[in-house]
């Protein structure tokens, strides 16, 4: 545990770093100004719901590209036994689809901070939380698995070139994609590069879900 000790140590340091640029990044400065306020409302509408009759799946899309990849699964959700929480990273692909009807509600996904990444999944309490492709944040699996939240990460893109399979980041990634539930992957050679650094029993060969 010694990475997330360092990285929480780092992570004031951070806060202060997004929160001097945002001002001179649009899209980062749309987001912060917005986080909350999403998060608020998505909470009220899941507040509405019978918890035991009904579970709460959120997805998370940092992009419009990953999002792309989550609409065949959205698609086949019985939303009477599913509340579907769709979250965002980017002001684009959140402007542009905040509305869409294949989720329940949708809102910024916070930054990856210790305190608001834990401050997000208590609040929300999903039954499952399910990423796709790229947008792997350490402290939002670490405090999702603290929770008892089940997390999935399809469409798993660990490449031969990818940061997290370079020899300097494989302990790091171990320590991260350890609090996976499943990790469903595209292909056999995305299989056999996944299984250096994740449980073998935790991998399934599923294609891409588009």
């Amino acid at each position: 545990m010694f990475f997330y000790f360092f990285y929480f140590l780092c992570s004031p340091i951070l806060y202060l770093f997004i929160h001097c640029i945002k001002f001179f990044n649009k899209k980062l400065y749309i987001h912060l100004k917005n986080e909350k306020e999403t998060i608020t409302y998505a909470f009220s509408q899941i507040s509405k719901i019978d918890r035991i009759k009904k579970k709460v799946l959120l997805f998370h899309a940092a992009s419009a590209g990953e999002f792309e990849q989550l609409k065949p699964i959205l698609k086949q959700i019985n939303r009477q036994k599913y509340f579907v929480l769709q979250t965002f990273s980017s002001p684009t692909i959140y402007t542009k689809e905040k509305n869409n009807l294949l989720f329940d509600a949708s809102c910024y996904h916070p930054y990856d901070f210790f305190w608001s990444s834990l401050a997000f999944f208590s609040k929300i309490k999903p039954d499952a939380y399910i990423i796709t492709r790229h947008d792997i944040w350490p402290f939002h699996l670490l405090n999702a698995n603290r929770l008892n939240i089940k997390i999935f990460y399809i469409n798993a893109n660990f490449h031969k070139n990818s940061i997290w399979m370079k020899w300097y980041m494989r302990y790091i990634s171990k320590e991260v994609f350890k609090f996976l539930t499943l990790c469903c992957v595209p292909s056999e050679s995305i299989f056999q590069n996944a299984n250096k650094i994740i449980l073998q029993d935790k991998i399934i060969i599923t294609g891409d879900s588009r």
